[in-house]
């Protein structure tokens, strides 16, 4: 009996297993080249202020969030909007890309993917955002204007920038960030 139970076992994780690879084949692997060109895109536009918004964006979000908004937005862009499917199909999905994602991407590829896809489309992103919010390009913001930034992100019409709860999100992201950099220089006062 327990032969049958260890042959019924191996199928049975053979046959996941084998499953999984044929998703990962057919439904993320042609996506890798036009995902790692938008992250490389992504970085180039936050080049010179990258030391500045990464921390707000994780104090906004933290690393898992990024990873997350960012592979959710590149799954729309790229496939979803194309071909519209269910809500199994679109939550499975979105769990498999995730996990590919940590296969595939470094965090600094990731965050310049969330620049760009942070959004519903990967098409321009932060970028665009800065533009319709503040009328300058992102690289021209302050940092108090790109936290207010990351803050709109998680819910436009709410946190926008002018209304109470969006300045509320605001500075709870630069205290985040001040709260940690006090942190990190206090450890580092004691090495």
């Amino acid at each position: 009996m327990s032969r049958w139970l260890k042959i019924t076992a191996g199928v049975s994780a053979g046959g996941s297993f084998l499953t999984l690879a044929l998703w990962y084949a057919i439904a993320f692997l042609p996506y890798l080249g036009e995902i790692k060109t938008i992250s490389s895109r992504g970085n180039k536009v936050i080049k010179d202020i990258e030391h500045v918004i990464y921390p707000l964006a994780v104090a906004g979000e933290t690393t898992q969030g990024l990873r997350s908004y960012a592979v959710r937005g590149a799954y729309w862009s790229l496939v979803h909007e194309q071909n519209p499917q269910g809500m199994l199909k679109w939550h499975t999905n979105n769990m498999l890309w995730l996990g590919a994602s940590f296969i595939h991407f470094t965090d600094n590829e990731i965050f310049g993917l969330w620049v760009e896809c942070v959004l519903p489309r990967c098409d321009g992103g932060l970028t665009s955002t800065a533009e319709k919010y503040f009328g300058r390009k992102i690289s021209d913001l302050s940092e108090r204007e790109l936290a207010g930034l990351v803050a709109l992100l998680k819910n436009p019409s709410r946190y926008a920038p002018g209304t109470e709860s969006g300045e509320t999100r605001t500075n709870e992201i630069l205290k985040r960030v001040k709260t940690h950099n006090n942190a990190f220089n206090a450890n580092s006062d004691q090495r």
